[in-house]
């Protein structure tokens, strides 16, 4: 649309300095001056205007790829901590003789490395469960 806009008015342009004659111009061609003047005016508008979108679409690109990075490393953390509560239930029903209730625990992968890209450590495994990787997610906001 913008190549088809500059140009009609390049053409506009081209007939009217090939077609005017040497004397006045006639209202017609007045006419067709002042529009190709508002053309341009246009054109320039617009051009400011997908500048603009396109930097607000790479900011928004950026807060997606944010998100996303952080919801993963949440994830995973979430992962580690349900996985060490239950570990935990296991620890203390074993030492009341009791069988274990849960599957060993295994670490959820995080192919992402989004929690590595926060500078956040995970800690699978960890009995009791800890909240130190939520502390760190919260502490993103300060």
């Amino acid at each position: 649309m913008k190549t088809a806009l500059v140009t009609t008015i390049a053409a506009l342009v081209a007939v009217t300095a090939l077609a005017a004659p040497a004397s006045s111009a006639t209202p017609s061609e007045r006419r067709l001056a002042r529009q190709v003047k508002t053309l341009q005016r246009q054109v320039t508008t617009l051009n400011r205007q997908v500048r603009t979108l396109q930097r607000q679409m790479r900011e928004v690109g950026s807060i997606a790829r944010a998100g996303l990075v952080y919801s993963a490393c949440f994830t995973a953390a979430t992962s580690d901590a349900f996985q060490g509560t239950w570990e935990t239930i296991d620890q203390l029903s074993a030492a009341i003789g009791q069988p274990d209730r849960y599957p060993a625990p295994a670490p959820v992968t995080d192919p992402l490395n989004s929690c590595q890209d926060l500078e956040l450590q995970r800690q699978p495994n960890s009995v009791p469960p800890s909240t130190n990787v939520f502390a760190g997610l919260l502490n993103l906001f300060r």
